[in-house]
């Protein structure tokens, strides 16, 4: 599974304020009941994407890491909101043999 310059869709909103780190927009809920045991998951993104907060990035990571899948990240710096070179490989790799990343 792969996440590149894209965050997990929330099943709802979560109480709370707009904030900065969200690009003024409110939290999420995170309601999923999956056990992902093991599931190789690969996430990439920018530290400033215009598109996919970086936060929303690192909930997505948390919620399919407490979901007991095997979480791996990627934060490239600067501005972007595309794939990289690097997050390509990973990707590949991870898709056809996830114990060689």
């Amino acid at each position: 599974m792969g996440g590149l310059s894209g965050g997990l869709v929330g099943t709802g909103d979560a109480t709370g304020d707009p904030f900065g780190s969200l690009n003024g927009h409110t939290p999420k809920r995170f309601d999923y009941a999956a056990d992902l045991a093991e599931l190789p998951n690969y996430f990439g993104c920018h530290t400033r994407d215009l598109h996919v907060p970086l936060t929303r990035v690192r909930e997505g990571e948390a919620v399919h890491a407490g979901s007991q899948a095997d979480c791996r990240m990627a934060i490239n710096p600067g501005a972007g909101h595309a794939t990289t070179t690097h997050d390509m490989s990973t990707l590949r790799r991870l898709l056809s043999d996830p114990a060689q990343t």
